[in-house]
């Protein structure tokens, strides 16, 4: 039976305590690089207003917020491209839960750093970080059916072989 047949169930609310506890485990993710990591959702508006964005950055941390920004139009300024990295390098090691970012970017055996993930996981953890909790989660939902389709296909061979 295809996805798009199967009844889904019905929509139940969630407990405090459990979107609590969602926002502070977050969720299991593969990233394009191949690191399976724990990733949690960042509230960038939190993080401007408390100053661990700073006002430098605002500006777009505010763009991201409140406005699609096209990746092909962040690097053709390069003002734009500089700043969007500084905020990319702040809200990923908030948003990894495991394995944890080194804050002062000296790897050890519990800690990554920061020059140890490629681009393509860092914007990844981004664009996760900064959906909202119930996006990451279905993105994580959607991870794992990809996973058991391919699993399922029982070795089938593409007939262009």
């Amino acid at each position: 039976m295809s996805k798009d047949k199967q009844e889904q169930a019905p929509l139940e609310p969630m407990s405090a305590m459990a979107w609590r506890k969602l926002t502070e485990e977050g969720e299991v993710i593969q990233l394009p690089g191949g690191l399976v990591a724990r990733i949690r959702t960042v509230s960038m508006e939190t993080m401007v207003l408390s100053g661990e964005i700073p006002d430098i950055l605002t500006p777009i941390a505010m763009r991201t917020l409140f406005k699609e920004t096209k990746l092909s139009e962040i690097g053709d300024d390069a003002d734009v491209s500089k700043e969007w990295i500084e905020l990319v390098h702040l809200v990923v090691p908030a948003a990894m839960v495991d394995p944890r970012i080194a804050p002062d970017d000296i790897p050890t055996d519990d800690f990554l750093t920061l020059s140890e993930l490629g681009w393509d996981d860092k914007l990844a953890i981004f664009q996760l970080a900064i959906m909202s909790v119930d996006a990451l989660a279905s993105f994580r939902k959607i991870q794992e059916e990809d996973v058991e389709s391919v699993s399922d296909s029982e070795g089938d061979v593409d007939a262009t072989e």
